[in-house]
């Protein structure tokens, strides 16, 4: 793992044909987990463990989950994140929420006779 300002991340796999990345961040208590160029292109966050505080006072505990398109992070609805008293563990996605690789994952279900 890596050690950033607000914790540390493990990278756990990249796409190349999609963009997507998947990562597992452990944020320190009471501190932001900023914004980055992955943000941009759509970001999911599931607390594995913890809890995770979005805007000042909203609080996703152990088992949330917080999805962000592409649009809501332009219109800056990815408001300030942080970890709660004491700290998060958090599966992390992005990439995955763009037009391509959206159009890349579509299934085709086969209707019964």
């Amino acid at each position: 793992s890596t050690v950033t300002d607000y914790g540390s991340v493990l990278d756990m796999c990249h796409n190349e044909s999609t963009g997507e990345i998947v990562q597992m961040c452990w944020i320190n208590a009471n501190t932001e987990f900023p914004m980055d160029t992955f943000c941009a292109i759509g970001e999911e966050l599931f607390v594995y463990d913890g809890s995770l505080i979005i805007g000042g006072n909203q609080e996703y505990l152990k088992w949330g989950w917080l999805r962000f398109p592409p649009s809501d992070v332009a219109a800056d609805r990815r408001k300030t994140i942080k970890a709660g008293s004491e700290g998060a563990q958090v599966y992390r996605k992005t990439g995955h929420l763009t037009e391509k690789a959206l159009s890349m994952e579509k299934i085709q279900i086969k209707e019964e006779d």
